[in-house]
């Protein structure tokens, strides 16, 4: 599998033991630069030192609504800087983390 995604130009995926689980995160697409805008600066560099970010700190970076925040962080995973994790849709516990 590492092979064949290295081939096609896709990212090789993730592996990650949590606890009990194993969890296998798989990536579409090739590789693409992405350009990032002035906004999105403060929660990346917070991501590199914390790693993890519940969307009320990106607020807070942002000093902006919490549906404004909501919206970025929505475009952000769009275009691959950033992954969400949850369980669902409105999970209390959501995160955001760099993609790799």
């Amino acid at each position: 599998m590492l092979s064949i995604c290295g081939q096609q130009g896709i990212p090789l995926p993730k592996f990650e033991e949590l606890g009990n689980f194993f969890r296998t995160t798989l990536y579409h697409g090739a590789n693409k630069s992405v350009s990032v805008e002035e906004w999105q600066k403060p929660v990346i560099e917070y991501l590199k030192i914390h790693k993890e970010m519940p969307p009320k700190k990106a607020q807070e970076l942002w000093k902006v609504t919490s549906r404004t925040a909501s919206s970025r962080l929505k475009k952000m995973c769009a275009e691959g800087i950033l992954v969400e994790i949850s369980t669902g849709r409105f999970d209390p516990q959501k995160k955001f983390r760099l993609r790799n």
